[in-house]
């Protein structure tokens, strides 16, 4: 099947000879082959042209063998396909013509254009997608964010909240300042190295302290302070000072 639209000629027999390049890279064989071949000519003139092709497969460190085909350029100009018979074997020839390889070229390069344009869609597509991700994940980062702060905020109001029923539960009120100041003192000097205090609040008139653990926040054991009746969290008990407090104790 003619796929180049070549003429077959009918009985066209091309001048041929062998050629034998010296052992090398198969590359640099070939390139010595077409150099014997137009250095040794059998024909002159500028309307000849060379074609090479390999006789015998490559072999590391062995030499190769080529045949020469000459061929006037006007053969060429439509185009060529025919046979040629070398040491036994036989070759099928095919040379398209200028215009044939002028369309080739252009096929070619409107292939290499349209995958062009293809690989750029996909770029552009795959660096829209990798900064709507990016986008994404830093709006899912200040989410997390916000709902973390949010989280903390309500657990402190949740942990404000519990001392206050607590607080209330034994009837503080009416502190001042300067009673919260010398309670701290107190509980500073009196403070147990083994109680782990977690907190200590003022607000409003009232002081009170967290702690995690049985133990009482201060060793003197005479200083008043009064447990809250259940914890405000798991382990964490508030205790307050007991004096002056109103309560009924």
């Amino acid at each position: 099947m003619n796929d180049l639209n070549i003429p077959q000629r009918a009985g066209f027999k091309p001048f041929t000879r062998v050629v034998t390049a010296p052992p090398a890279w198969p590359w640099d064989q070939t390139r010595a082959a077409r150099l014997e071949a137009q250095h040794t000519s059998p024909l002159s003139g500028d309307d000849v042209t060379v074609i090479v092709r390999r006789l015998s497969g490559w072999a590391w460190n062995e030499p190769g063998k080529f045949v020469a085909i000459y061929l006037r350029c006007v053969d060429l100009r439509e185009g060529l396909k025919f046979q040629v018979e070398a040491q036994g074997q036989t070759l099928n020839i095919d040379m398209p013509s200028r215009a044939s390889k002028i369309a080739q070229s252009r096929d070619r390069a409107m292939i290499l254009a349209f995958g062009g344009v293809i690989l750029v869609g996909l770029i552009a597509m795959a660096s829209l997608a990798l900064h709507r991700r990016a986008a994404e994940a830093d709006q899912l980062t200040r989410q997390e964010a916000r709902m973390e702060r949010q989280t903390h905020q309500a657990e402190r109001s949740r942990r404000a909240h519990a001392d206050a029923l607590a607080l209330e539960d034994l009837g503080v009120r009416n502190r001042t300042i300067d009673q919260a100041i010398s309670d701290l003192k107190t509980l500073s000097l009196q403070r147990d190295p083994n109680a782990r205090i977690d907190a200590f609040y003022w607000n409003h008139g009232y002081w009170a302290v967290e702690v995690r653990g049985a133990t009482p926040p201060v060793t003197d054991a005479t200083l008043p302070l009064r447990k809250a009746t259940k914890p405000v969290r798991r382990g964490v008990w508030l205790w307050v000072s007991a004096k002056e407090d109103g309560a009924g104790s």
